[in-house]
């Protein structure tokens, strides 16, 4: 089963060629930024980018108890078990925006894109124009590997929110598999500034777009904040590898 904090697919380096020659970002899906950032990691749920559309029908106590419940299954990493739960609110209330929100999450989380493309896009047709909704079906696109995709249902979100970090976040992570490296570095840049430091993973996009661009020195500076910042997360050992590597003489 696929793990709700989606693991970074290491990047490796060669220790015989240069900087330049780095090895290009694996293919195929998210390796950062993963679903626990939509409601995890410091974003505030008062912005554009709060945790569900808030526009939608109320729903009935005994229903809304049972939503809850499922959302902290969701966070539990108890997936299949709070998908089964939203699907069952799902058959009651098929046009309500959260449900439909929850459910396509639950649906990412366990890997099934298509699925959760279709929940999320009706829960945007039921409540248009929900950021956090449209930042999602961002992030089921760079699982899809359609990266360009990706791209522009971003872009048109940081414009509109152009100091909300998880946009700016996601977007960096696109333009970093089509190798506009110049276009990551800015937006991970623009990630940890918007987020006052929250957004950590934009410091390993950095470094390595940093990296790609020949700039050694900046990339092992990014690296080594990220090291910093998070010393106990699952990617640290691998942030630790491509530093060892980019020291190696070869690599500079």
């Amino acid at each position: 089963m696929r793990k709700f904090r989606i693991p970074l697919m290491l990047i490796l380096f060669s220790t015989a060629i240069s900087t330049s020659s780095l090895c290009n970002p694996p293919q195929g899906g998210g390796f950062l930024v993963g679903p626990p950032a939509i409601f995890s990691g410091g974003y505030d749920n008062s912005s554009p980018f709060s945790a569900e559309p808030n526009n939608e029908p109320v729903l009935a106590p005994k229903l809304q108890k049972q939503l809850e419940s499922g959302v902290k299954e969701l966070k539990a990493g108890k997936y299949q078990d709070a998908k089964a739960r939203f699907e069952e609110l799902y058959t009651i209330s098929p046009g309500n925006p959260r449900i439909n929100f929850w459910l396509g999450l639950s649906c990412l989380a366990l890997n099934q894109l298509d699925d959760a493309s279709n929940y999320l896009n009706r829960s945007d047709s039921l409540g248009p124009h929900h950021a956090q909704t449209l930042a999602v079906l961002g992030l089921v696109e760079i699982n899809r590997a359609n990266y360009q995709g990706a791209i522009a249902k971003l872009q048109p979100l940081i414009k509109q929110y152009p100091k909300q970090y998880l946009p700016h976040l996601l977007i960096s992570q696109a333009f970093l598999y089509v190798h506009q490296f110049q276009d990551s570095l800015h937006e991970a840049q623009q990630a940890i500034r918007w987020s006052k430091g929250a957004a950590k993973a934009a410091e390993f996009i950095a470094g390595f777009a940093l990296a790609k661009m020949g700039d050694t020195e900046a990339a092992l500076k990014e690296l080594r904040q990220f090291v910093k910042d998070v010393p106990n997360s699952p990617v640290t050992s691998d942030a630790n590898k491509v530093i060892a590597l980019l020291e190696k003489p070869s690599g500079r």
